[in-house]
């Protein structure tokens, strides 16, 4: 078993030799999070060891200051959990998103893949979010999930003004505009 909770705050930067073992070399290394079992937490913290071992060494922190990069250097133990967790809540993000009600993969534009209605009122769809959560300890950041707006608000605005540019419209699901009904002959005398 490996104690993760000993390095996941950790300001040092590892050694090489210190980087756990990972047994991918490409392709979609975040794919097996989704296959664990809720209660199995040992093989999730197996699997975050084996994806932090990979940020380590493939990744790297640029150091900005006034808008210019001043120097790279190789990611902090603290860093390389964050940027693993926050890479699963993104994957788990786009899986919530990319199915319809039965499970299916879903076109993005269709509102089913966003919301779920249930007893009358539409849910936003949070299975793979909150499977990550319970296993990873992996959400959204802040500046995307905060309060000025939810994250479904802000893809439907992005919807919005990439039809309105495209010189197209977008409606949300149950929010089309009704269909103009003409109005009735007025009634008069007819002599």
């Amino acid at each position: 078993m490996i104690d993760i909770h000993k390095y996941e705050n950790s300001e040092e930067i590892p050694e090489p030799a210190e980087y756990p073992n990972t047994p991918w070399s490409g392709g979609d290394r975040y794919k097996g999070a989704f296959e664990i079992a809720e209660g199995n937490q040992e093989s999730a913290d197996t699997y975050l060891w084996m994806l932090v071992g990979y940020s380590l060494r493939y990744d790297i922190c640029e150091v900005v200051e006034n808008g210019r990069v001043i120097h790279c250097r190789k990611l902090k133990w603290r860093e390389a959990f964050e940027h693993e967790r926050e890479a699963l809540a993104w994957r788990a993000f786009a899986k919530d998103i990319g199915t319809n009600r039965e499970g299916k993969t879903c076109d993005i534009r269709d509102d089913w893949g966003l919301y779920s209605v249930v007893d009358g009122k539409r849910v936003e769809r949070t299975k793979h979010r909150d499977h990550v959560w319970k296993l990873f300890g992996a959400r959204l950041p802040e500046r995307v999930a905060g309060q000025p707006a939810d994250m479904l608000e802000q893809v439907h605005r992005k919807r919005e003004k990439s039809a309105k540019s495209r010189g197209e419209s977008y409606w949300r699901w149950g929010h089309a505009p009704k269909p103009e009904q003409p109005e009735p002959p007025a009634q008069g005398a007819l002599f």
